[in-house]
């Protein structure tokens, strides 16, 4: 329709199909979108909340990643709708909010990403969101409201106390756990295997299954990808640009230093 640009991830996240993809906090590199494809994500969540990347690093991130199968999602610092409507005109295919705590906040995020009568989003026509082209304003609007994906991150108490209730927001797609700050707000930080941390993994999974949205959630590694998605956990970023860079030539180079000190031997 249009010519736009899908957004096939969406549907596996809703089918409950277990879909991988990598934080991007730092690098900007232009063949990026490639490389991150090559390496098998489906997804990039670009970073604007915490870290070093400007809108316009994410909107060339948008660009590039056009001809690939990588999805770009972008992680927005707060609820103000600007930042929404600035990463959706960019192209983002999808939108994070953290420090979500309530319903309400929730349905704000969902509507700030859609258009009217769906959302209170503004309308604009022939830029990098509707890849450049015109035709009927009404496909359009329709298909890109159909085509991104809400993602609201609960990683406090008083968001594990509202899971069901952000849970049951229409048209919100994922809950998704913030570990490092969940953990703090419960006063035993970095401690993801005290049983209340597990037992607000298990509420924020038994919210999405009973209202048909999927729980996704950050690991270092597959091996600590692993028991989240034992638990029901189904869309899972794997480290992230300066994890996978570090950890990557971290062992590299220590293997190389390790060989120094095996004799060659004729």
């Amino acid at each position: 329709m249009n010519g736009l640009r899908e957004n096939p991830l969406k549907q596996r996240v809703l089918d409950g199909t277990v879909c991988f993809g990598t934080m991007i906090f730092e690098l900007t590199s232009t063949g990026l979108p490639q490389i991150l494809e090559a390496g098998g994500a489906e997804f990039a969540i670009y970073d604007l909340e915490t870290a070093g990347l400007s809108l316009a690093d994410i909107r060339t991130q948008i660009a590039l990643s056009r001809g690939t199968s990588l999805v770009p999602l972008v992680r927005i610092p707060n609820l103000d709708a600007r930042y929404v409507a600035q990463v959706m005109d960019c192209g983002a295919l999808g939108v994070m909010l953290p420090m979500v705590e309530t319903a309400d906040q929730a349905a704000s995020l969902v509507r700030a990403s859609r258009f009217p009568p769906r959302g209170n989003r503004g309308t604009t026509s022939g830029l990098a969101h509707d890849e450049y082209r015109g035709g009927d304003a009404s496909a359009k609007m329709a298909q890109e409201d159909n085509r991104v994906l809400t993602v609201a991150q609960i990683e406090s108490v008083l968001g594990v106390e509202n899971v069901e209730a952000i849970a049951s927001v229409p048209d919100l797609d994922v809950l998704w756990l913030g570990h490092n700050d969940l953990s703090v707000s419960m006063g035993i930080p970095g401690k993801f295997d005290h049983p209340r941390f597990v037992e607000a993994l298990d509420r924020i999974v038994a919210a999405c299954r009973l209202h048909g949205k999927a729980a996704g959630a950050g690991a270092r590694d597959a091996e600590t990808a692993a028991p989240f998605i034992a638990r029901g956990f189904s869309v899972m970023t794997i480290a992230s640009d300066v994890q996978l860079l570090l950890s990557g030539l971290g062992r590299e180079i220590a293997a190389a230093r390790n060989n120094l000190d095996v004799k060659v031997t004729a």
